[in-house]
């Protein structure tokens, strides 16, 4: 995630733009709508650069997907925790 200022009244992140209307973190690093740092190919990526995701892993709105069971429904941690 990027580095962000909250609104005190929303508790939004607060995003910035750079001189090409591209969203940014308050250190002025590239983020996506979601505000998840990416790449210059729109990959999310760590603090050093590594890439985590690749775009197209990511839904329209730039969220990692879900994780799904084999059963096909939404990967709960609870179901295998002991």
């Amino acid at each position: 995630m990027g580095n962000f200022e909250y609104d005190a009244k929303t508790n939004k992140p607060v995003f910035f733009k750079n001189k090409y209307g591209e969203l940014t973190d308050k250190n002025y690093l590239p983020v996506n709508q979601s505000g998840f740092l990416i790449n210059e190919k729109e990959d999310i990526v760590d603090n050093e650069g590594h890439v985590m995701f690749n775009k197209a892993m990511l839904t329209a709105q730039g969220y990692i997907p879900n994780l799904l069971s084999y059963q096909g429904k939404s990967y709960k941690i609870k179901d295998i925790i002991g």
